[in-house]
């Protein structure tokens, strides 16, 4: 058998134990449980809320909650909202009307240089249209050809002293105009350029009315020629060398070989350092160093009229050098006598030959007292000298004879009708 142990502690006397209520543990209303350490209202939906909010419990009733091990984790992610909401109604909206400009214009700038404006208009429908319009030049990158055709005219522009044309043309290029346009724009004169091509060019127009045309180089060359002809004859600069003067040379076809024969004939006659020369040239035609546009530098005039009239100058002053007296109202050569012996070639020398031996025949000229013979007239003695007309010439030969035989038989004084009866005899032949 085994060993019985005895508790040996002496139970309590029912008469000396007190009753304390509070000594009881509370009854708690359900629902109401240890959530952690604090006791919390677990409502039937699982929120959990205050003790205060859990229902009244009679006393005496209910039990003591034990703390739960796992409280109830409350929802991580709150209840999502509706994903698109009702819409509200629309309170229904009165069209625009047709053409009403909606917003303010959208303005581009182009890359070209253009602007594009963007206007939005209504259609009068409840709907929209857009239109678009474009102003301004665009701006186009000149092609290699346009460029190198505006640098040869540029080039012969500046040498002319027309840059400011030269500008104005590159800024039409690039505006896109073809460089064959601004040089056609350019020689007829467009308003934007002005009058500048035809007061540096003058010749031009005259020559286009003639159907004829020289590039703006050869135009400038002619100009250079002319400077150096005029340079070298010693003639101011200034007087001659002007744009006006050479465009009129151009424009009748006057080239640099003319302007000097022109020179020279000058030189020979207004300009000649013979006093006789210069008189006569005064005296018939009026001409002195003073008047040389007028006359030997005169494009309008014919070359070989002024070499004539030049010639015709050098013949008058050799008359008047030898004292021949002329059919000209001072006794000079008239300028139909000089002109016509130029004509015929007779130079200045031949001249001076010439009336040299005439002066010494005036009196052929005259008919003395008793003289059968006629005398001669002053243009026959110039015609038979330098053989200018047959019939004079024989004239001349005829009264020589004439005069030799009336001397030879006594002088012209005792002769008659019926022959020579002079007062003596000679041997003089003709």
């Amino acid at each position: 058998m085994g060993t019985q142990k005895t508790n040996n502690a002496t139970p309590p006397d029912p008469s000396q134990v007190t009753f304390n209520p509070a000594a009881l543990p509370p009854k708690l209303s359900p629902g109401v449980q240890y959530v952690g350490s604090q006791l919390q209202y677990v409502s039937p939906t699982g929120q959990i809320l205050p003790v205060s909010a859990a229902p009244t419990t009679p006393t005496g009733s209910g039990t003591t909650p034990t703390p739960p091990v796992n409280p109830p984790t409350p929802p991580v992610n709150p209840p999502t909202p509706p994903v698109n909401p009702p819409t509200p109604p629309v309170t229904p909206v009165t069209p625009l009307a047709k053409g009403t400009v909606v917003g303010t214009p959208q303005v581009i700038k182009n890359a070209d240089g253009t602007i594009t404006t963007v206007t939005t208009v209504a259609d009068g429908n409840g709907g929209f249209t857009s239109s678009q319009t474009t102003s301004g030049t665009p701006t186009t990158t000149p092609s290699a050809s346009d460029e190198s055709a505006l640098g040869a005219i540029t080039d012969i522009l500046d040498q002319a002293g027309l840059s400011s044309v030269a500008t104005t043309a590159w800024d039409q290029l690039n505006k896109g105009v073809p460089a064959s346009q601004i040089i056609s724009d350019i020689r007829s004169g467009n308003p934007i350029y002005g009058n500048a091509y035809a007061q540096r060019f003058p010749g031009m127009a005259a020559l286009a009315a003639k159907g004829q045309a020289i590039n703006e180089g050869t135009y400038i060359s002619l100009e250079k020629s002319y400077t150096e002809v005029l340079k070298s004859a010693g003639i101011p600069s200034g007087t001659f060398d002007t744009t006006a003067y050479m465009g009129n040379l151009i424009a009748n076809n006057i080239n640099p070989t003319d302007l000097q024969s022109r020179v020279t004939a000058a030189q020979n006659s207004v300009l000649s350092l013979d006093p006789n020369i210069r008189q006569y040239a005064l005296d018939t035609y009026g001409l002195d160093s003073g008047h040389l546009a007028a006359w030997a530098l005169d494009p309008s005039q014919a070359l070989p009229k002024i070499q004539q009239q030049a010639q015709a100058m050098q013949i008058g002053g050799a008359a008047l050098q030898q004292g021949f007296k002329g059919a000209g109202a001072n006794g000079e050569l008239t300028t139909a006598q000089a002109e016509a012996l130029a004509n015929q070639g007779i130079s200045q020398s031949q001249a001076q030959a010439g009336f040299s031996n005439l002066a010494q025949e005036t009196q052929f000229e005259t008919q003395l007292p008793g003289d059968v013979a006629t005398a001669l007239s002053n243009q026959q003695l110039i015609n038979s000298q330098f053989k200018s007309n047959g019939s004079d010439v024989l004239a001349f030969q005829h009264l020589q004879q004439q005069k030799v035989n009336e001397f030879n038989q006594g002088g012209a004084i005792a002769a008659d009708s019926s022959g020579i009866k002079g007062i003596g005899a000679s041997n003089l032949t003709a």
